[in-house]
């Protein structure tokens, strides 16, 4: 288990650029314990993308965490309008061909980039946690609501507060939607939701000085558990940005952070909250 801040530029328009950002989120999965089952990119060497709308590599990493373990697939490159706008694909599955394919039920592929397209000199704080069966990665957090991404993998639990082979996936940009997937390993994946569901708003998430908490949800065709990596709350009672703090969560204490409110949010005036021990 592993947790960390970078402060990075949001910008591949050098070769030193694009390899700091990437290779951060790269370190993340290695440093929870992942192990890089599959790449054809090197950290060392890789150079931008060229153009707009290009994947430089990619790197298949693998959980261990039990038999079936799980398989996220992260492809690196650049945005729609510009080489220099960072872009990150990633998908889930259940195994690896070898070739850069991942078998079995997968994911639908996302791909989250700034929301305006953009990039910036100016390096922003990225929050990152892993372990076993679990990562959750907030990109340029403080950017404001203009570049921040984030990506969320974990097992579901059962009735009995056991792990299960299912994964609640979640995946947002700052001005998009936040939008989240189960995936099963045997059931198929189920069809992405948009927008986080929550069990407060943004109206009564802070009560008599009291914090409240915006859960999110996975759904097939009925809630699943909530997720034990990412939430929402007002900032007010719970803390400025980058603010750490422990919560007890499916009875296993955890650290979380702030994230800003200003990037992805639930609802207008909700921050995410993610993992960070």
């Amino acid at each position: 288990m592993a947790s960390s801040t970078s402060t990075l530029a949001p910008s591949n328009s050098s070769d030193a650029n694009f390899r700091l950002w990437g290779k951060a989120i790269s370190d993340a999965f290695a440093a929870g314990g992942w192990v890089k089952q599959e790449n054809n990119i090197n950290w060392g060497s890789v150079t931008a993308p060229g153009a707009a709308a290009t994947v430089t590599g990619y790197e298949i990493w693998r959980s261990n965490d039990g038999t079936n373990q799980i398989y996220v697939k992260i492809e690196y490159g650049s945005g729609v309008s510009s080489a220099s706008n960072p872009a990150i694909s990633f998908q889930v599955g259940w195994g690896s061909d070898g070739a850069g394919n991942l078998t079995g039920f997968t994911s639908t592929k996302q791909t989250t980039f700034t929301s305006s397209n953009s990039n910036s000199a100016t390096a922003y704080n990225c929050n990152f946690h892993a372990a076993a069966g679990s990562v959750c990665i907030f990109m340029w957090t403080n950017w404001g609501g203009i570049g921040t991404t984030a990506f969320s993998v974990e097992r579901t639990r059962d009735a009995s507060n056991n792990k299960q082979d299912e994964v609640l996936i979640f995946y947002g940009n700052a001005g998009g939607s936040n939008n989240n997937q189960i995936l099963n390993r045997t059931s198929g994946v189920f069809p992405a939701e948009t927008g986080g569901k929550l069990a407060v708003n943004s109206s009564n998430a802070i009560s008599s000085g009291n914090i409240g908490l915006g859960l999110l949800f996975g759904q097939k065709g009925g809630f699943v558990g909530p997720s034990q990596n990412i939430f929402g709350s007002t900032t007010a009672n719970i803390g400025a940005t980058q603010t750490t703090f422990t919560l007890e969560s499916y009875g296993e204490t955890h650290t979380y952070i702030v994230n800003s409110a200003s990037g992805i949010t639930f609802t207008s005036g909700v921050a995410l909250i993610t993992r960070f021990d």
